[in-house]
């Protein structure tokens, strides 16, 4: 069993620790046993969301791990990751990133998995090109196809902030050739390449290039990443019509996470042979 840790933002869970045979989350605030120091990882798992940050830290059974993932829920956009991961990247032998996207390609509909190749950045302050490990990427790529899960690869985008219509999103997928857009990755990318690390980027698509996002509607999550659902009633109560899109939005977020979670349980394995090789800080991504 590959044992986890994780450390979320979640201001609900700060005095919170859980365990599960092997697995064990503790919360950014969460004090450890004095004279104990937290475990190196082997593994640095960066999300945005909180529910993202619960897939992986589900155990992974493998029967050779016995060092540990850490998953950090950093929250949403650039500065987030940043101020989240650093602190962490220094005792890890590998950094990716998880989560969610927006479909830029008109052809990508909600669950479609995709593995990043590269990061094309928009965002200021950050290189407008990451690569990731090739060699990792295609491992990855054949432990998905092994376990009959199909993934697109190639390159994502990351902005500064969201793209809301479908004129924005195809005006992205014309000028870049991205697959999709999210706005954490290149800094979970910079955060690898500044530790020496080899770096790799999971997104699962959750709202396709053809809809639109109503700006109202991302207020039921956080800058730190956690649902706040009562925050979505004054806008409901104002337009009513805004419920339908929510509901959709709702059910392909649903479809996304469990492809996400699947997606998560056919690599794992792979990451833990890799990780534990000790050939993973050769240099950056």
């Amino acid at each position: 069993m590959l044992p986890v840790t994780a450390t979320t933002n979640d201001a609900k869970s700060l005095d919170r620790r859980h365990l599960a045979g092997d697995f064990q989350i503790i919360t950014m605030a969460t004090a450890l046993p004095a004279g104990k120091a937290r475990p190196s990882p082997t593994l640095l798992l960066l999300t945005a969301l909180a529910a993202e940050a619960a897939i992986p830290a589900r155990p992974c059974r493998h029967p050779a791990a016995t060092e540990k993932v850490r998953v950090i829920q950093c929250g949403i956009g650039r500065d987030a990751v940043l101020q989240a991961a650093r602190p962490h990247a220094g005792a890890a032998r590998m950094i990716g990133s998880i989560g969610v996207s927006g479909g830029l390609a008109p052809d990508l509909a909600p669950g479609t998995v995709i593995l990043g190749e590269r990061i094309r950045n928009l965002a200021p302050g950050l290189e407008p090109l990451y690569v990731c490990a090739p060699d990792l990427v295609d491992l990855l790529a054949d432990a998905l196809e092994k376990a009959a899960i199909s993934c697109h690869r190639g390159t994502l985008l990351c902005v500064r902030d969201p793209l809301l219509t479908p004129a924005d999103k195809l005006a992205a997928h014309r000028r870049t050739g991205t697959l999709a857009v999210d706005l954490e990755s290149a800094a979970a990318a910079a955060t690898a390449l500044a530790a020496g690390c080899p770096f790799f980027c999971l997104r699962v698509v959750c709202d396709p290039a053809g809809r639109s996002l109503a700006p109202e509607l991302l207020r039921g999550v956080d800058s730190r990443g956690n649902s706040r659902p009562l925050r979505l009633l004054a806008p409901l109560l104002r337009r009513p019509a805004l419920l339908i899109p929510l509901l959709v939005m709702a059910r392909d977020f649903s479809r996304a996470r469990r492809r996400l979670a699947q997606a998560w349980q056919a690599i794992c394995p792979t990451l833990a042979t890799r990780s534990l090789s000790g050939r993973d800080r050769a240099g950056p991504p």
